[in-house]
């Protein structure tokens, strides 16, 4: 955005005005207050098309994946209900993002997780240390569908992880 004759002026001014907070990041990420966030979301809504919205949120998440911020990308996925691809990016990150991993995973339809073996293992790992049996029950399902699907590695991983929360509640 600084690239843009007076743009760099443009962001200071709205900051001054407290319409726009920075994000605490490792580069310059600019965020509207909330209620400026929904004023504009409801006026792009009577301005622009559907298709439109959903690209720019696609674009969106794809931006804020490339920066590292893997929950504010999933926000953008889950605006634009755009499923699978919410899914991937949990499947990509989950080893790493344990304790988001429980609200992404909420986010998405349930019909969709409980037809995802990887999804049902992250969904399993992440409540293990505070819901051991909700853990082992959609550890188990995830072993099952693993073994239906022919993933005996994940098969083998969900099982482990049904010991380690046996053992360690």
């Amino acid at each position: 955005v600084f690239e843009e004759l007076g743009s760099k002026e443009k962001i200071l001014e709205l900051h001054a005005l407290g319409l726009l907070s920075q994000v605490e990041s490792h580069t310059t990420t600019w965020r509207f207050n909330h209620l400026m966030e929904d004023f504009l979301r409801k006026k792009v809504t009577e301005l622009r098309l559907p298709e439109y919205i959903k690209s720019l949120q696609h674009r969106a998440a794809a931006y804020l994946e490339k920066i590292g911020d893997i929950d504010r990308a999933l926000e953008q996925l889950r605006a634009c209900r755009d499923w699978p691809k919410a899914a991937e990016l949990i499947v990509r990150y989950g080893d790493s993002w344990h304790q988001s991993l429980y609200y992404w995973i909420k986010a998405l339809p349930d019909n969709y997780v409980n037809d995802d073996h990887q999804l049902l293992y992250y969904q399993g790992i992440s409540i293990r240390d505070v819901k051991p049996l909700e853990a082992r029950e959609s550890l188990s399902h995830s072993a099952a569908l693993a073994g239906l699907k022919g993933d005996i590695r994940g098969k083998v991983r969900a099982l482990m992880a049904i010991l380690t929360a046996h053992f360690f509640a």
